[in-house]
């Protein structure tokens, strides 16, 4: 058992990181329950129905340009918001839930004496799942040439499954464009098959990828980038099979 202190999570909403805003996060993952007892059952009986997702974020009010309060008041009402939640420590290698949602309230203010606080209400849009997957690219490191990311063990996707994947391009400078992929391939990547490519990349954006379905035998996974002209990008990518 390894337990977590919740003290380093990272969270990107869209091309930004609200990390350094927030103290507190909460994810609501549940289903919706319904009651299917008929003639005859001697107890009542449920039936599990659909999937919901509320995201809640509470932190410190910062009306400065381009920061907190504008970052989140343009888009609330908002839908199909890339957002990705860094659970343990938003770097390479480790958890993250991702999902597509939406902004269903934004509130701030508080008594007097305080340090402003705010509170923002999210939830899935689209009837988008929620993902549990693995950062291949945490957006620490600013990337000025074409690479790959380290091989990670992410495992195969069956017949029913698909591979999500999001990306948060959180700095741009000087490239025409950035072409960014998610690869797959086994140990050692002798011949890397392209699995997802984003959108071409020409400034600060975010995407989350159509879903595509397995099956895939390949259990290694890793990012690659391939840049035109000079410059320096930082971004995130996260996938997850589902």
């Amino acid at each position: 058992m390894a337990t977590e202190v919740f003290k380093d999570a990272k969270v990107w909403l869209a091309q930004y990181e609200l990390t350094s805003y927030l103290n507190e996060l909460a994810i609501t993952h549940g289903v919706d329950v319904g009651d299917d007892t008929a003639m005859g059952d001697t107890t009542r009986s449920s039936m599990p129905g659909l999937e919901t997702l509320d995201l809640s974020l509470q932190g410190f009010f910062d009306v400065a340009d381009n920061a907190q309060d504008e970052i989140i008041r343009t888009r609330v009402a908002t839908q199909n918001i890339p957002m990705s939640l860094g659970i343990q420590t938003g770097l390479e290698n480790t958890r993250a839930y991702f999902f597509q949602g939406g902004i269903s309230g934004y509130d701030k203010g508080g008594a007097v004496g305080v340090l402003a606080p705010f509170t923002l209400k999210g939830y899935a849009s689209a009837g988008q799942k929620i993902i549990n997957g693995l950062i291949l690219e945490d957006g620490v490191t600013p990337r000025t040439g074409a690479g790959s990311g380290t091989q990670r063990l992410v495992g195969t996707v069956s017949a029913t499954q698909k591979i999500y994947a999001v990306l948060h391009v959180l700095a741009f400078t000087g490239f025409t464009s950035v072409v960014i992929k998610v690869q797959s391939d086994t140990t050692g990547f002798p011949s890397a098959a392209d699995k997802i490519t984003f959108t071409t990349v020409t400034g600060l954006t975010s995407q989350y990828a159509t879903p595509v379905a397995g099956p895939d035998t390949d259990t290694y996974w890793r990012v690659n980038w391939d840049v035109t002209g000079t410059g320096s990008i930082s971004f995130v990518v996260a996938i997850g099979i589902k």
